[in-house]
């Protein structure tokens, strides 16, 4: 089906919901509701995307914080595990793991959750567990563990300390992160204050499997009840710490709010940029359904400078729990403007484009508008057409659909920046006339996802 949009659709008028932010950014959420009274192997689902966990054993399951929990027995040797795959590899990003636990004992080792074979493969990669034998010189806490390189000699950890001891019986929310830019592995107990540890390596990517409840390969197996699992690959905010975390009631997915039909990022220069622009804030007031909005234009952006924030302020948005992940990139005429050759334009927007659906997103491209403004190269126009052209000829390459803005006769031919109908008198910039063409095309776009 060719998806080359360059007529308006009037669709239905978005409805008003206010989902919770939680959703962003988020790769798997295990409530772990699913009934079992120990006598068989019971599946608990992911509700987010597909790392739905097997039972290795019948491990039951009791009333927990929200529903029901899992209730582990070291006696039993049984566990929750999926195999690894991208979604679960974490490698130097930022991540955050957020699980509710209720130690039964507190005079053993209690591994609450890994990815970490630490046999002679060397695929450790991240644990979360109860130690109270001493690590660091410290027992009888709560211990998140990282390596850089999969082995015993690049092993960091992180105590619980601003907790101290755990009591048996009590329900705690530890929270796990790992800050890419602080260089910091953290954990937090209760949303209380956080202890920190400096790591500056990174989290090693192996393919050990994610499991709950034991540490198989070391014959390491938990007794403690486990709860309300989430993994988020970004960092959460202090607001969501305490949303989720809901004064000790906790919450559960989707937190209240539903879930939206999905997110739509819109990512550009100033004809993007909410201080200049309102062809976002109006292509979003078309859209039908209930989504998330996020704007990252911003005045005199290149592509250049788009590709360098794309995995940290874009893919880490993504999130399987919608079933829309919307990009949508308007750009290249500021590369032309400022003297990239017309072939280094077209390559640097495939590579922006590309790197949006390889993390996940569906990609709307808009074609490139005229421009006369003051300094603009004279080989613009002709720079112009020829890439829209490869747009309109190619763009299922590295895109799902194009906003063909420039197809439209009022505002894309050459020559109508002119026309202060739809154009400011800078000759590049539009009035909110010009930009409810945009939004419109947009909007319609958007809709064929």
């Amino acid at each position: 089906m060719n998806k080359i949009i360059r007529d308006i659709v009037v669709m239905g008028k978005k409805a008003i919901v206010t989902p919770s932010t939680l959703l962003t950014g988020l790769v798997s959420y295990w409530k772990l509701d699913e009934a079992s009274d120990g006598s068989d192997a019971v599946t608990r689902n992911d509700s987010v995307g597909t790392n739905h966990l097997t039972d290795f054993g019948t491990t039951p399951s009791q009333a927990g914080l929200k529903g029901n929990e899992v209730l582990f027995t070291t006696a039993n040797s049984e566990y929750l595990k999926v195999d690894s795959n991208a979604s679960l590899q974490m490698g130097d990003i930022d991540f955050t793991i957020v699980a509710w636990v209720t130690l039964t004992t507190v005079n053993a080792i209690h591994d609450i959750l890994s990815k970490y074979n630490n046999t002679a493969t060397n695929n450790r990669e991240f644990i979360l567990y109860y130690n109270y034998v001493g690590v660091d010189n410290a027992g009888n806490r709560f211990t998140f563990g990282v390596t850089s390189a999969g082995t015993s000699a690049s092993i960091r950890n992180v105590l619980a300390n601003n907790l101290g001891a755990p009591t048996a019986g009590a329900r705690y929310m530890i929270k796990i992160w790992h800050d890419k830019t602080a260089n910091t592995i953290n954990i937090q107990v209760n949303n209380g204050t956080a202890d920190s540890a400096a790591h500056t390596t990174g989290v090693f990517a192996g393919d050990s499997p994610f499991i709950l409840g034991a540490l198989p390969v070391a014959s390491r197996y938990a007794s403690e009840a486990v709860d309300e699992v989430g993994i988020w690959k970004r960092l959460l905010t202090t607001d969501e710490d305490t949303e989720i975390y809901n004064g000790g009631a906790g919450k559960t997915y989707p937190f209240d709010g539903g879930v939206p039909d999905g997110i739509v990022i819109f990512d550009g220069n100033s004809m993007t940029a909410e201080a200049s622009s309102s062809y976002p804030s109006t292509a979003f007031d078309l859209l039908s359904g209930t989504w998330f909005y996020r704007n990252f234009g911003v005045s005199g952006q290149t592509t250049i400078e788009m590709i360098a924030d794309g995995v940290d302020q874009i893919d880490s948005l993504y999130s399987a729990a919608f079933s829309n992940n919307v990009v949508v990139y308007w750009e290249v005429t500021n590369d032309l403007k400022l003297g990239a050759t017309r072939a280094d334009a077209q390559a640097r927007m495939v590579t922006y484009c590309q790197a949006r659906q390889a993390a996940g997103f569906k990609v709307v491209v808009g074609t490139i508008l005229p421009r006369e403004q003051v300094g603009t190269p004279e080989t613009f126009e002709a720079d112009r057409i020829a890439i829209n052209t490869y747009i309109r000829e190619n763009y299922t390459d590295f895109a799902d659909v194009v906003a063909d803005v420039a197809g439209d006769s009022r505002i894309g031919d050459a020559g109508d920046c002119n026309d202060t109908t739809y154009y400011n008198a800078d000759k590049v910039h539009m009035v909110d006339a010009g930009y409810a063409i945009v939004a419109g095309i947009v909007a319609t776009a958007i809709g064929t996802l």
